[in-house]
């Protein structure tokens, strides 16, 4: 019943409830701040205040707006974010006539090959280097591979001894895992915008810790080289040892003063470069570091050089005729063996007590007796092509039962115990025909090739379109025809597209 007593007590039992609720809030505050004391483990303190500012945890994202388009698929999602991150780094961020001075710059090589073997800089690296490196490292979250710094830390002597080598290893072979150019991005929530923006979010990046400690002791290298030898201004004091950016603002009030003092103006220019670190152009900081002086690792010829002259002039004379002379006895193709492993050695520097199957794996150069079964194999496949054709060698191949005496293996002796022992048949090989067009009715087509900078590779990627979008328009009243291959372990593939029609073409291997 509404009655005025009713009501009466209704506000009675409400003001309790705030009176309970209110001391509840208050005990809860005193007990939640009371945590935090000097023993507290500093990871606790500062989820205490994200706590106490209010910060959520983070959450997936599920839905991404674009213009009107709407993405809640996590692959889409994920795809959609990875176009906004790499935007802005984009070269396309930059002005007109900087993308020209950064397109005539790159088309310029910087060689940091030096004559002089002795820079200190370049030494192999010493095992307190890397503990140097490992002290200075926070624990932060690992990259692909998954290995934490404490992982890191609580490896015994000896494997900090081998993780050492293996660095100085990609030092001096100037070389560099594959595995560490990959990363795990993960976007971050900035302080303010909606979270369906994919600007919303700043990309976060956790790359492999050990890449950061060889990255870390090299870095503390040239920090050294550039302060001893005064190659940095004394005007930059951010991210320097025994420099703060406090030393400017003590010159800042320092000049205020004065202007005061002597009743002068003071002008203050406070700049703040947009995206400064994204949009770092890494060529220029090559230019500036060549220009300071420092040189490379590599002198001389280099290990890739010295081994494709090895294949090129080298073993090709020994690969001659090895169809035929592999036949000779272990003893005499021995001998062989002597010469190849003398260049390799050459080429990779090794020592004389270094095992040649690891040569070998190092090179990425087969031993001569494989070397020989690959191209006897490919003999074969090629002369059973012919066969269609005419071939005088392609009875030889066939009859090999009768020819089998002693030690010695012919060639056709040796196929069919390769075909054994690999399982392979080469009767599958597509024969070759000939060309049923006569001379007089072939046609020849030019290719223009001149237009394609001397280092593809090396071009940038600006300069390539704006010379292919040059072709294109000097052809607009022709017919445009594009075509693109690729291969695989299982199939290969070939393409063809113009405006009017598309092929495709796959074949199994």
């Amino acid at each position: 019943m509404p009655t005025q007593n009713n009501f009466i007590a209704y506000k009675r039992a409400r003001a309790e409830a705030r009176r309970v609720i209110n001391r509840a809030k208050r005990d809860s505050w005193r007990s939640f701040v009371s945590t935090v004391n000097r023993f507290t483990p500093l990871t606790k303190v500062w989820s205490t205040i994200k706590i106490l500012n209010n910060k959520r945890p983070y959450t997936p994202i599920t839905t991404l707006q674009v213009d009107n388009n709407i993405y809640d698929d996590p692959v889409d999602v994920a795809n959609v974010l990875a176009r906004s991150f790499s935007k802005v780094s984009s070269s396309a961020n930059y002005d007109q006539r900087f993308l020209h001075h950064k397109r005539m710059a790159e088309l310029q090589e910087i060689d940091f090959a030096t004559e002089d073997v002795d820079y200190p800089y370049n030494r192999e690296f010493t095992i307190d280097e890397l503990l140097l490196a490992l002290r200075s490292c926070k624990d932060t979250s690992p990259g692909p591979d998954t290995i934490t710094y404490g992982m890191i830390r609580h490896l015994g002597q000896d494997n900090l001894v081998k993780l050492l080598a293996v660095f100085n290893e990609i030092w001096v072979s100037n070389t560099f895992p594959n595995s560490w150019h990959f990363a795990w991005v993960i976007p971050i929530p900035k302080q303010s915008g909606r979270l369906v923006n994919p600007s919303s979010f700043r990309p976060i990046a956790l790359t492999s810790c050990l890449c950061k400690v060889m990255e870390r002791m090299i870095n503390n290298r040239l920090l050294f080289i550039l302060e001893a030898k005064g190659l940095l201004s004394d005007r930059q004091c951010g991210f320097r040892k025994h420099r703060s950016t406090v030393d400017h603002l003590m010159n800042l009030e320092h000049c205020i003063s004065k202007a005061f003092a002597n009743k002068e103006f003071m002008v203050g220019v406070f700049l703040d470069i947009h995206k400064a670190y994204d949009m770092t152009w890494r060529h220029g900081i090559l230019i500036k570091l060549h220009g300071y002086g420092l040189r490379g690792t590599t002198w001389g010829a280099d290990r890739k050089s010295l081994l494709m002259v090895y294949k090129t002039l080298i073993r090709t004379k020994l690969d001659y005729g090895s169809q035929v002379y592999g036949s000779a006895s272990d003893t005499t193709l021995g001998r062989l063996d002597v010469y190849q492993n003398k260049c390799l050695r050459v080429c990779l520097g090794a020592l004389k007590c270094t095992r040649v199957a690891r040569m070998e794996v190092e090179a990425n150069i087969p031993p001569l007796r494989l070397r020989r079964d690959q191209l006897a194999l490919n003999t074969a496949m090629t002369t059973i092509r012919k066969s269609e054709i005419g071939n005088v060698a392609s009875a030889s191949l066939q009859q090999h039962h009768h020819l089998h005496h002693g030690r010695r293996r012919p060639l056709a002796v040796r196929l069919h115990q390769l075909k054994q022992q690999l399982q392979i048949d080469l009767g599958d090989c597509d024969k070759f025909i000939i060309n049923e067009i006569p001379p007089w009715e072939t046609h020849n087509f030019g290719v223009n090739a001149s237009w394609l900078p001397s280092s593809k590779e090396k071009a940038p990627e600006l300069e390539i379109h704006h010379l292919f979008g040059g072709i294109v328009r000097s052809h607009l009243g022709s017919h445009q025809v594009y075509t693109d291959g690729s291969k695989s372990d299982e199939c290969v593939g070939a393409s063809v597209w113009s405006s009017e029609c598309e092929l495709r073409s796959v074949d199994q291997t």
